[in-house]
């Protein structure tokens, strides 16, 4: 007895033993990832980056741990926050050796760039959402790639140019506080040559909410605005997306273009559109490859375009754009939702069971046509045949009479043929 106990307190103490052991194996086996992002929780842009990011990392076929971090930058400065950040990474992440880092947007990349040999010494960075990308940016550090935020003004304002033919004056609207609202208003201007003998362009930057609302207000009405940005204001006012762009739209009461997707849906048009969740994804997928073994040299920056025509209905709508005059293969959403929209399956069920069953009535149909054809034929032979029995001075009989009757005529029939035949033989002798 004594020993089976013993037995079985070995077991467990075994058993116990190697659990932990396990779990720590599959703790030094996952992968620990940061993403660090620019702005703060909440913001369109950066939720939608973070979207992609997820969406890839959590399909992964590895284990992955992931710290995020917001960096706040819309609402503070980064040459304010930048050493406070730095203070709190150190002490938060002291021990903490992260395989790779996802940086979303310019000042993420930034930030790394001066900081990431100090705070994580080796860790491979991914960035995207990176406006007016350069390899200058990296200061000739290694172990950096990522994808570009290639936006296009370009194709954004020929497809104003288009849709609003009479055009005269095209005003850009801009913050003019933020990283990105200063590279977007320097990358817009770059084209102003390039359109210089088609429209005229305008600059409203650097103005506070009232003075801007004023100014749309006394816009032209042959003008469209390309929305640039405008979150940080020179008094220190933030603003949402949803918000900024509400304000642009109901102040100017004209055509509002962005190669933005996350600026849709307060008043913008629409425009050759940039995706956040494309960038995030991207990103992540890089990521994923570093994980895996790739060498971050072997992983070129990508800077190759992922936009698409994409517009507000309810805008086409306003300003009386019929869909077949724009861009092959454009998308437009906030369509309304009608009953079919609604119950769009139910209803293709419908139909189908319907047709079904028109089908299979339509099959009965012919069939009993065919039927009643069918039986008006034999009704007429009948008659026909009951013709034949009368003249023949007989009553209706069976069938197997009928045929007694045939047979019996035949047979007398073959008899006086016969009879004449020898009639005519013996008649021809004598």
């Amino acid at each position: 007895m004594h020993k089976v106990l013993l037995s079985i307190i070995i077991f467990i103490l075994c058993i116990s033993a190697l659990t932990p052991v396990r779990s720590i194996a599959a703790e030094k086996n996952t992968a620990t990832v940061l993403v660090l992002n620019s702005y703060h929780m909440g913001y369109l842009w950066g939720e939608s980056v973070l979207q992609g990011i997820r969406d890839e990392l959590e399909q992964a076929d590895l284990p992955i741990k992931v710290h995020y971090e917001f960096m706040d930058t819309k609402q503070h400065s980064p040459t304010k926050v930048f050493p406070l950040l730095y203070e709190l990474y150190s002490t938060k992440y002291k021990n903490t050796k992260f395989d790779a880092i996802i940086a979303s947007d310019n000042n993420a990349l930034d930030f790394l760039v001066r900081y990431r040999d100090q705070l994580f010494p080796n860790a491979p960075v991914v960035f995207c959402g990176v406006t007016r990308f350069s390899p200058k940016l990296l200061q000739g550090k290694s172990g950096f790639t990522g994808v570009a935020e290639e936006v296009d003004f370009k194709e954004t304002i020929e497809l104003a140019l288009t849709l609003f033919p009479r055009t005269k004056n095209i005003t850009l609207v801009s913050g003019g506080v933020t990283t990105s609202s200063k590279n977007n208003l320097e990358q817009a201007k770059e084209l102003v040559p390039l359109f210089a003998n088609r429209v005229s362009f305008t600059e409203l930057t650097k103005l506070n909410p009232v003075p801007l609302q004023e100014k749309l207000a006394a816009l032209p009405a042959d003008t469209v605005i390309l929305y640039l940005s405008y979150y940080r204001t020179p008094d220190g006012t933030v603003l949402s997306v949803q918000e900024s762009t509400s304000l642009i739209a109901a102040a100017s009461n004209l055509p509002v273009f962005s190669p933005w997707l996350y600026t849709l849906g307060n008043g913008v048009l629409g425009g050759k559109m940039l995706s956040g969740i494309q960038q995030g994804e991207t990103a992540a997928l890089l990521a994923l490859d570093i994980l895996k073994g790739i060498p971050v040299a072997d992983l070129p920056v990508i800077r190759r375009p992922q936009n698409e025509f994409i517009f507000d209905y309810r805008q086409l709508k306003k300003f009386k754009i019929p869909q077949d005059i724009l861009p092959n293969r454009s998308e437009i959403l906030f369509e309304p939702q009608t009953l079919f929209y609604k119950y769009k399956t139910l209803i293709l069920i419908a139909i189908a069971c319907f047709v079904w069953l028109s089908l299979t009535i339509l099959v009965l149909l012919r069939m009993l046509r065919e039927k009643n054809e069918t039986t008006k034929l034999l009704k007429r032979e009948e008659e026909r045949l009951e013709s034949l029995l009368e003249l023949n001075g007989q009553e209706k009989s069976s069938s197997d009479e009928l045929i007694l009757f045939s047979v019996d005529k035949v047979r007398k029939l073959l008899n006086a043929n016969t009879a004449v035949y020898l009639t005519i033989t013996s008649n021809k002798k004598s």
